[in-house]
């Protein structure tokens, strides 16, 4: 056998040339500051969150619990199927959701209790404003039946005399 020999190929000495980058597309860096920068001044930001009146504490731990329904449409479904005990309105809400579930009540009666306002309400089972929420666990029902108030003006006069504002 032969051997084959390979051919070398012939390396210049200079490096070839190099083309410059091409500019850079879009949003380019901006040059530093010479000048040195003070500190920043900040604005504290604190959320108030609204607070949740002493009666409607145990809502939220129904809530954990998987036994709160929120909302008109689930509330009234909720009613249709038997699946609720107790229901819920804020003192606050508008005619048109409250008697959407107040038809279904016609029909299937149940207690009804009512909170100070739609943001307390949301406040307690931890989301934002709602109309109304219905409790599916006969054991919470019973102990938000006993605290709630019964009649839409003694939630908002109890609202009232507390001097909380959970609104803002």
């Amino acid at each position: 056998m032969k051997a084959v020999r390979r051919r070398r190929r012939h390396r210049s000495t200079t490096p070839p040339a190099r083309t410059p980058p091409p500019p850079p597309r879009g949003r380019t860096r901006p040059e530093r500051l010479s000048a040195p920068v003070g500190p920043l001044k900040t604005k504290k930001v604190t959320s108030r969150k609204p607070t949740v009146p002493d009666g409607l504490g145990m809502l939220g731990l129904a809530r954990r619990a998987g036994a709160v329904v929120s909302g008109t449409d689930l509330v009234r479904a909720a009613v249709k199927a038997g699946r609720a005990h107790l229901v819920i309105f804020a003192a606050d809400a508008a005619p048109g959701q409250l008697g959407k579930v107040e038809g279904v009540l016609r029909h299937h009666p149940l207690p009804i209790r009512w909170a100070p306002d739609r943001v307390a309400l949301g406040a307690a089972v931890g989301s934002g404003p709602l109309a109304v929420v219905a409790v599916s666990a006969p054991s919470f029902a019973e102990t938000l039946g006993r605290v709630l108030p019964h009649r839409r003006e003694d939630a908002k006069l109890g609202q009232e005399e507390s001097g909380t504002d959970a609104g803002c």
